[in-house]
């Protein structure tokens, strides 16, 4: 199967070397115009199917009931690289993992929804992952196996990546109660869709845990950093332990935790080394910044979160 790229990626110094360290190659800024898919040979990423579930930033626009991903777009529609907080013409890692970091044609089906959370019975907002899954069962699946829009995937050939956790904590830090226990109940909404997802006939699973938005410009000039830092990393201790007990239960199953907080946490700690202006200002227009707004990271930083993910589907 030949590979999909875009032309306008050119300006990106190809690295696949971002460790759990953070550490990297090398780094030139994305480009922020919409690339073109073109056949390029350069990584092996033996999937065929990628189905992604998450919140703003995951999100490509993509419309389950509307054209469905093909080689020619390998995201359905919109127009690639779909549409996310940053902009139209904007790519996120569900991009450039399709198309930069990938030597097959891999079709990307990305249910995610800005503000999504992981369950609406507990942070009532967008699309949930809950909801997201249903979307998954009702256009992909018949009578709990693989079908409907989509009767060729399997555990073998596909992969489910789940980015949740960043607006579970946004939209509740601030709440009463206890932060870290609220973290157990969202966890296990979390995995009762995991759960689901495996009945249904998935075996190789991404999950991506809550990067330091606590260092986002919108945190630092509300003052609440230090405050919402302990809930994510709790967070992200208690993913990592739900993930060893998944990947332990389901020996069958092809089991993946991306460190995505630490990948930019070494961002933030030395922007100018990876080719960043700085860790905080933020611009829909400039190149070399971090964030594209207040709260949402740049087509720079998604790039190294694609980085990060793409040798781990292999």
């Amino acid at each position: 199967m030949a590979r999909l790229t875009a032309g306008s990626f050119i300006a990106l110094t190809f690295v696949v070397c971002v460790t759990a360290a953070g550490t990297s190659c090398g780094f030139s800024p994305a480009s922020s115009s919409a690339p073109t898919p073109t056949p390029n040979p350069t990584v092996t990423t033996p999937l065929k199917y990628l189905f992604v579930f998450g919140d703003s930033y995951s999100t490509t626009g993509f419309n389950w009931t509307a054209a469905q991903p093909s080689p020619k777009n390998p995201i359905g529609n919109p127009a690639f690289p779909g549409v996310n907080t940053c902009g139209k013409n904007d790519p996120n890692w569900v991009d450039y993992l399709l198309v930069k970091y990938n030597s097959t044609v891999t079709m990307g089906y990305d249910f995610a929804v800005s503000g999504a959370t992981v369950d609406n019975a507990l942070i009532k907002n967008t699309v949930s992952f809950a909801d997201q899954v249903v979307q998954f069962t009702k256009g992909y699946t018949a009578n709990g196996k693989p079908g409907g829009k989509l009767k060729s995937w399997t555990g073998a050939n596909s992969a489910v990546a789940m980015w949740f956790g960043i607006n579970d904590i946004g939209l509740t830090y601030m709440k009463s109660g206890d932060r870290l226990a609220f973290n157990d109940k969202i966890l296990d909404k979390y995995f009762e869709q995991v759960r689901t997802l495996y009945t249904l006939g998935h075996r190789n699973f991404v999950f991506l845990n809550v990067p330091p938005v606590n260092r986002s410009p919108m945190m630092i000039s509300e003052k609440v950093g230090d405050k919402v830092k302990p809930i994510i990393l709790n967070y992200n201790s208690k993913l990592a332990k739900r993930v060893a007990t998944f990947k332990t239960n389901h020996p069958n199953a092809k089991v993946t935790l991306i460190d995505t907080h630490t990948v930019m946490r070494n961002l933030l700690n030395s922007p100018k080394k990876h080719g960043f202006k700085d860790a905080t200002t933020f611009s829909h227009t400039e190149k070399t910044v971090m964030w594209c707004n207040n709260y949402h990271i740049s087509p720079g930083v998604h790039d190294f979160v694609a980085r990060a993910v793409e040798p781990k589907l292999k």
